[in-house]
């Protein structure tokens, strides 16, 4: 099951999230890894879930929604949806999220139990932050819950590197699965 964080707009298009790791996104060609990666997953009828932050700027809930007074990641804008280039019509939309943790506030969970004995591949952005709390939060409740590294950027190559190391040996590449998926 591969469970992509927040691939939206606002982090994969030209705007004020976008710059803050542009430099990520390019060195690691995370976007193009992404579409790859999807491509060969739908084949391999690999589930595919995507968890976005939507805020509704008239019902601010989460820490996050508060802070940013609902400017960001608005439910129902352009820069709030998912980037089209990863979306298909197969794939499962998680709603309700409203904090980091992707599992806080939604349905994550309920949907990841449909699938027992299945690796959890993470990616998205950020991936210290939104990412890496996802992933702790998956493996304490069991799941064996792994990070697509070059499907994930965060605001710099220490930062990202940091990240990894911290998952010690649950990390994964694009190359290594579409390689899966295809033979």
């Amino acid at each position: 099951v591969i469970i992509m964080l927040e691939f939206q707009n606002q982090w994969t298009q030209p705007g004020l999230f976008n710059t803050l790791i542009k430099r990520e996104l390019r060195r690691q060609d995370v976007v193009q890894n992404a579409i790859r990666l999807t491509g060969a997953a739908r084949k391999r009828g690999v589930p595919i879930l995507h968890a976005p932050l939507w805020v509704d700027p008239k019902k601010l809930k989460g820490l996050y929604a508060h802070l940013t007074r609902g400017l960001f990641f608005r439910k129902g804008s352009v820069k709030g949806e998912i980037d089209a280039r990863v979306l298909d019509d197969s794939d499962i939309v998680i709603n309700g999220r409203t904090a980091f943790d992707a599992f806080t506030s939604s349905e994550l969970d309920k949907v990841l139990s449909r699938y027992p004995n299945h690796k959890m591949l993470f990616c998205g952005f950020a991936s210290d932050q939104c990412v890496l709390q996802t992933i702790t939060s998956a493996q304490q409740r069991g799941y064996d819950a792994r990070l697509i590294a070059d499907c994930s950027a965060t605001f710099t190559k220490g930062i990202q590197k940091r990240c990894e190391k911290r998952l010690k040996g649950r990390v994964v590449t694009s190359d290594l699965l579409v390689k899966e998926y295809t033979t």
